[in-house]
């Protein structure tokens, strides 16, 4: 909405830090004080409404209030040329979101986080103000002097207990139906519209408590509807059955914390981290958990809970059920099925993302399941490539020049056919798609037009990827050298490119690095994705490597020509071993003909083989087959993970197959 350069209330805009629904933060300076600030300008949808303007003012004012170490604080609120804003100190750190990106943290730097975000939300508490919003993407980390300091923000939705009384207020549903909230964290009576007080807060620390320490979400599912049900419903998670070097206790303490009923829930905040450091001081070795222990102990079941996860002996019934609870969540969820099912038609759940990609595959179950085509779906001619979000699963078809979405729960297409210039690969992250073709980058928004923008700078790219904070783009030189491309999607700017083997195929993000097989050399190329720079050589893999993939903890290569699925792993990677004809960290395992695309899971790792038309499904530890081949469409040219289902373009037939375990 502000321009860098321009001022708004005494402040000049230098940058925008990020945006949401609700309101976008700038960085600033405070012209008079030449000092940097955050600040926050709300939606003109809600600076416009008169109701929520006054409950701003009034909750601003409280928030402002909070003096506390791990709180950040605000410096001002007002209104400025019709808008709301706040001022706030600028933290020069990462969120916790994006930390948990790399996976979860060791059992003492969780604990030090969980105790100073469970601080500062008993010092809001404490003045009669409930957060409502606690989320590992509002906990900022900041490296100072005296260590790691966390900091809770972004009180923007607020509550103010004061006002408890009020049902306009109090209530987690909006009168349009929106939740006031984020689904992953969410306790049952915010869902389900009735008063809130502290323990709501509470429960949502103990859902980051559990995200911290296992590296996934609670109740991971497809559907955020599924989600907001098994709050209310489902089993309460065991972070034990993540990660079997957690003690029970901890189990324990995250089903007190995680009560439906709050009333048998945790009092307080910082009793609830207090209670969290005795249990994992019981018996846990510090340091993170392994990506495929994380992905092989629990699988969302269909209310979103964790198979076998119930903790009777340890939490006791009222931990699970409460009174009327499937009545009232099941009113709130009405409301959002609707509400869901018309943004899927659009967009799916790309739109209004935080720069996260979705289409990363669902936890592992205990062990892998043999997966089966469940739908085919009709697509314009010649798909070579698709992506998967939680709601919509996205295919370009090269043959037609079009991107179309489909959308995941019916396994219908939706939306309008976009036109793309003959498309090489599709990405979803950012609140867009983005398309690779001859010689661009293009980001579709297709519910502000059916055009794309169109970002040159690329000669030949034929690959495109994204994570939490950046587009990378595999692109060809003229002269046939490979390289990556870093491309910020807030700046809309390349900034920074690292030289890669000849004919770079496919690229994935993960581990810390962007990792390139080059199919002309059979090559793995590292990219260190902070510096950009190449690390050690390339790893020579096999005779023509065509895709790659990231997951349970290691990398993933197809070659085309001697059909066969490599694995790597990461941290064994020794540059003395890399010219060796068979280094320690590569393993391999044969597939079916001419496999082409490989993606991580669903807890298995799945290879498309385009000369018999199948996928092949793999366990990733043992490497061993799971089941029988699975028959799809003619020439399956690639594949992705979301929505609990494997999707698969196969080019000969023009259809999208949906495989399920």
């Amino acid at each position: 909405m502000l321009s860098p350069g321009t001022e708004f209330a005494g402040h000049r805009i230098e940058s925008e830090l990020g945006r949401g629904g609700m309101a976008v933060v700038y960085l600033v300076t405070h012209i008079a004080l030449e000092r940097t600030r955050a600040l926050k300008v709300l939606a003109p949808r809600l600076s416009h409404d008169p109701d929520f303007a006054a409950r701003f003012r009034r909750e601003s004012r409280l928030a402002a209030s909070i003096e506390h170490p791990s709180v950040v604080p605000i410096y001002h609120a007002g209104e400025e040329d019709g808008l709301l804003y706040l001022t706030m100190r600028y933290v020069a750190g990462v969120d916790l979101g994006r930390m948990l990106a790399e996976g979860p943290l060791g059992a003492a730097r969780s604990t030090e986080i969980l105790t100073q975000v469970a601080a500062g939300l008993d010092a809001a508490h404490a003045i009669g103000l409930v957060h409502r919003d606690v989320k590992p993407a509002n906990v900022l980390l900041e490296d100072t002097r005296a260590g790691e300091r966390a900091y809770l923000t972004d009180f923007g939705i607020s509550k103010a207990l004061a006002d408890s009384d009020s049902d306009s207020d109090t209530r987690g549903l909006t009168a349009t139906g929106a939740v006031l909230g984020t689904a992953d964290y969410m306790a049952p009576e915010q869902i389900d519209g009735l008063p809130l007080d502290p323990r709501t807060d509470v429960y949502a620390l103990a859902c980051v408590a559990f995200e911290v320490l296992t590296g996934q979400v609670p109740f991971p599912s497809h559907s955020r509807t599924a989600t907001l049900a098994a709050h209310g419903t489902a089993p309460r998670p065991r972070p034990s059955a993540v990660d079997s070097r957690l003690p029970e206790t901890v189990d324990a303490v995250l089903a007190r914390g995680m009560a439906i009923d709050p009333g048998a829930r945790t009092p307080s905040a910082t009793q609830f981290a207090r209670e969290m450091e005795e249990a994992l001081a019981g018996g846990v070795v510090d340091g993170s958990a392994p990506t495929a222990a994380i992905h092989a102990a629990g699988v969302a079941d269909g209310a979103g809970g964790l198979r076998d996860a119930r903790p009777e002996a340890l939490a006791g019934e009222d931990a699970g059920r409460r009174p009327g609870g499937r009545r009232l969540i099941g009113a709130a969820l009405a409301v959002l099925a609707v509400a869901a099912v018309a943004a899927a038609l659009v967009l799916g759940d790309v739109i209004g993302s935080d720069g996260e990609s979705s289409g990363t595959g669902e936890p592992a179950g205990e062990a892998a399941r043999e997966g089966e085509v469940v739908a085919s779906v009709d697509v314009a001619r010649g798909p070579v490539a698709v992506s998967s979000g939680r709601d919509t699963t996205w295919v370009v078809s090269r043959n037609a020049d079009v991107l179309r979405a489909i959308d995941t729960e019916t396994s219908e297409s939706v939306g309008p056919r976009l036109a793309v210039d003959h498309p090489r690969s599709v990405a979803v992250g950012f609140g867009s798609v983005w398309v690779v073709n001859r010689d661009s980058l293009l980001r579709f928004s297709p519910e502000e037009s059916r055009e794309p923008q169109v970002f040159e700078g690329f000669n030949d790219p034929s690959d495109v990827a994204v994570d939490r904070d950046y587009v990378w783009v595999a692109d060809r030189e003229p002269e046939g050298a490979g390289r990556v491309v870093r491309f910020e999607p807030e700046f809309e700017t390349i900034d920074g490119e690292a030289a890669v083997d000849p004919d770079p195929r496919a690229l994935a993000v993960g581990e810390g690095f962007v990792w390139v097989v080059s199919s002309q050399n059979g090559t793995l190329t590292r990219v260190d994705r902070e510096s950009i720079t190449t690390r050690d050589r390339p790893i020579p893999i096999g005779k023509q490597t065509t895709d790659v993939a990231v997951g349970m903890g290691r990398v993933w290569i197809t070659d085309n020509l001697d059909g066969i699925l490599y694995r790597v792993d990461p941290e064994q990677i020794d540059p003395a071993e890399i010219a060796l004809a068979d280094p320690t960290f590569v393993q391999s395992v044969p597939t079916g003909l001419r496999p082409r695309g490989v993606t991580v899971g669903l807890g298995s790792v799945w290879v498309t083989n385009s000369q018999e038309g199948t996928v092949w499904q793999f366990d990733p530890e043992s490497l061993e087959r799971v089941g029988e081949p699975i028959e799809v469409g003619g020439d399956p040219a690639d594949l992705d993970t979301g929505s609990g289902a494997v999707w698969t373009a196969d080019y000969a037939d023009s259809t999208v197959s949906r495989i399920e375990p």
